[in-house]
């Protein structure tokens, strides 16, 4: 289940994190530093190095304007967020064939520079997760329009009883 979610940040606060980031001129290393073995081969780009205070200030707000947006915590269902990583790619940088799950910063001239991290869910099976998803899509609709309240409290009840009979903790 692919979802996009928009509006994370504003483009001003893009903007700002994305200044930051290029104004760390020394916390940018080689990507290589954190390929595997096959990755290393194929990877030129830089990466802001991990742990670093720079990585874990914007990997905080990245987090948190997550956990902010309902979207989110509606389709990934998170049990566990990995810090965010950054990287750049310029100058012909570039990595070859790999398997990768970006959020991209605004974009702007010059280098590319995006954000990535893996999120473990507390549903495992992509199926159940999406079918809770559309079931809370359908909760969020219904409480809009103040539907039937005990039609809405019995969706609800199993909406949760799917997620506690689902959930992987």
């Amino acid at each position: 289940m692919i979802v996009s979610i928009p509006d994370v940040f504003t483009p001003a606060d893009a903007a700002a994190m994305r200044a930051h980031l290029e104004a760390a001129a020394d916390a940018w290393v080689d990507g290589r530093a954190t390929a595997g073995y096959q990755g290393a081969s194929v990877k030129r780009n830089q990466q802001i190095a991990e742990g670093s205070p720079i990585a874990l200030e914007m990997g905080d707000r990245i987090i948190a304007a997550l956990e902010r947006h309902p979207l989110f915590i509606s389709a990934a269902l998170p049990n566990k967020v990995y810090p965010p990583l950054f990287n750049r790619y310029e100058g012909g940088m570039h990595f070859g064939s790999h398997v990768d799950g970006a959020i991209r910063l605004m974009p702007g001239s010059g280098a590319r520079v995006s954000s990535f991290f893996w999120v473990q869910s507390l549903v495992r099976d992509d199926t159940q997760r999406a079918m809770l998803f559309d079931l809370d899509g359908a909760i969020q609709r219904l409480n809009a329009s103040n539907a039937d309240d005990a039609a809405r409290r019995t969706l609800v009840g199993c909406y949760h009883n799917l997620l506690r009979m689902w959930s992987e903790t």
